[in-house]
């Protein structure tokens, strides 16, 4: 119950604290009322890739208003989760893959994907799957299967 109430109180002042800081693994968007827009510091003194993405830093937000949706652009692993296929020749086939993935385009990221750390676990199933389901069967016999995908991703 206590516990509770205390992050009730911390969340309540984080959303009051009027700044945002960026770290330095991420990037982030500055919304205002839900546009994408360049702020006016940012524009003046600094180049930022395509115009709206933010670097590292400590950033203004007034709540209801402006927000700073941040992204992390480092390297992470993404587990696809079992897949059951059915390949070109009949045959039942079951895999699971791990890929490492990263944001390159904050703005297409954020703008193209309502979800993106979902919806990057279903793009490496949708890749995977239309990989194996158009491979050759011999690719699955036992003595082949090592690095089957590779770098045909």
């Amino acid at each position: 119950m206590l516990n509770d109430l205390w992050q009730l109180v911390v969340q309540f002042a984080e959303f009051l604290w009027p700044f945002r800081i960026v770290s330095q693994w991420e990037r982030a968007l500055y919304l205002v009322n839900g546009r994408v827009v360049t702020p006016w510091r940012v524009a003046g003194f600094f180049k930022t890739q395509g115009g709206q993405e933010l670097r590292p830093g400590l950033y203004l937000v007034f709540p209801y208003f402006v927000t700073v949706h941040q992204v992390a652009i480092s390297w992470d692993y993404v587990d696809s989760g079992r897949l059951d296929l059915t390949l070109k020749t009949g045959q039942a086939l079951s895999c699971e893959a791990v890929a490492k993935m990263r944001v390159t385009d904050l703005y297409k990221a954020y703008i193209n994907f309502h979800d993106y750390e979902l919806d990057r676990k279903a793009m490496l199933r949708a890749a995977i799957s239309e990989t194996l389901v158009e491979a050759d069967a011999e690719r699955f016999e036992s003595g082949r299967r090592g690095r089957l995908l590779g770098t045909s991703l």
